[in-house]
């Protein structure tokens, strides 16, 4: 994966924007979601592994996100009526199904129907890489 030194336009306004470890997603006023950067996980949700999106790519089938969270190989977002999607790379159970392979499109997630779990993982999540910075 090279590094883009120029800025990357996103389609449309972003109302934010998340950032993971090889990739970027926004959340646009419409509600959809973009993302680019590595996919060779499916961490995108463009429907396919492709291994790089260079440009912005809508994720398949999200039209009400009201926020997102990236992991380190997957994504996730919030929808309007509570409901998380998430895709990418996961590990039995850890989307609250029974799939181990990279998942390409947004799943429901069964266990994720709080904003407030959403909230608490991600604040675990930004915990746990400020330990990480701190201890290297």
């Amino acid at each position: 994966l090279s590094v883009h030194r120029t800025p990357v336009e996103v389609f449309g306004w972003a109302t934010s924007i998340a950032l993971g470890a090889l990739r970027s997603c926004a959340v646009l006023t419409d509600s959809r979601v973009m993302c680019w950067g590595r996919n060779s996980d499916g961490e995108l949700g463009v429907g396919s592994g492709l291994s790089v999106h260079r440009t912005p790519t809508f994720v398949f089938g999200i039209t009400t996100a009201t926020s997102i969270a990236l992991g380190r190989l997957h994504s996730c977002a919030m929808l309007t009526d509570g409901k998380v999607m998430c895709w990418g790379k996961t590990t039995k159970d850890s989307y609250g199904t029974t799939a181990t392979m990279p998942v390409t499109s947004p799943c429901s997630c069964p266990g994720y129907r709080s904003p407030l779990l959403l909230l608490l993982l991600l604040l675990l999540f930004l915990l746990l890489c400020y330990a990480r910075r701190i201890s290297m």
